[in-house]
């Protein structure tokens, strides 16, 4: 089992859209893990302290993965999970609020269906929050962190949402919906959108350019799909590391990065 390491470095995570601040911090007790889950993210969840006095915050995606990105041992610092109000609820952004008569100012979690859900509570000068909103029909699916010398910075990414493919479940173009976990130790989840039946490969790539795994290769119905590849089971032993998902559609290619550690 790996560890996870709380970062105080650059760190760059592939995203939609470029990311947004919403939060930053110079607190030596506080840390930020990134994480892109290449899907809507729509709950959070806490917990701690732990041993050392860590209280966490944890995001929840639409498959149900967890991702814990925050953590904090001072005490003028809460954090506060939430659970959606119907299973069509996902983050579309944060909003954040002036001092309260305590001193605390507040990040919340803005849905797409207009509620908002306090997640984190802070009286410390050294953390600053700011506001987001994502472009319609896109959906918060995780953070970015980055260092600019002096605080480190927790940025939204974001996941396309397309409404008309929801109300009909049918594609109407060629789509890569997400890959995940990122990063991975073994399982790979690929969730793709096909338009029409045609012949198809998903294929893994290393940094080099070259192919690692056939993970696919064959013909794609019309539809959603969800594939899911264990790539310590492929006969391959892959060294932890940068990888590319290349994913073919008719005359159509689309390319993912991710990182496995192993």
């Amino acid at each position: 089992m790996c560890k996870t390491k709380w970062l105080w470095a650059i760190v760059i995570v592939a995203s939609s859209l470029g990311a947004q601040e919403i939060l930053k911090t110079n607190l030596q007790g506080t840390g930020l893990q990134p994480f892109d889950a290449g899907e809507p993210i729509v709950r959070f969840s806490t917990s701690g302290p732990d041993a050392s006095g860590y209280v966490y915050l944890t995001a929840i995606s639409q498959s149900g993965t967890e991702y814990t990105f925050f953590r904090s041992k001072w005490e003028g610092v809460a954090v506060q999970g939430f659970s959606p109000s119907s299973s069509e609820e996902y983050v579309t952004g944060f909003t954040t609020s002036t001092p309260d008569a305590s001193g605390y100012v507040t990040l919340s979690a803005v849905t797409n269906l207009g509620n908002t859900y306090d997640i984190l509570k802070s009286k410390w000068t050294g953390i600053a929050f700011q506001d987001y909103t994502a472009p319609q029909d896109y959906a918060i699916s995780g953070f970015s962190v980055s260092n600019n010398g002096t605080d480190i910075i927790l940025s939204c990414l974001t996941s396309y949402v397309s409404i008309k493919e929801k109300q009909d479940n049918l594609p109407h173009t060629f789509r890569v919906l997400s890959v995940y976990p990122n990063p991975t130790t073994d399982n790979l989840v690929v969730r793709y959108a096909v338009p029409h039946t045609s012949t198809g490969k998903i294929e893994l790539y290393d940094i080099s350019g070259k192919r690692v795994l056939k993970l696919f290769d064959g013909v794609m119905e019309r539809g959603n799909h969800t594939s899911i590849f264990h790539l310590k089971k492929s006969g391959e032993k892959l060294k932890s590391g940068i990888y590319f998902i290349k994913i073919e559609y008719s005359d159509k290619t689309m390319i993912k990065k991710i990182s496995v550690i192993n």
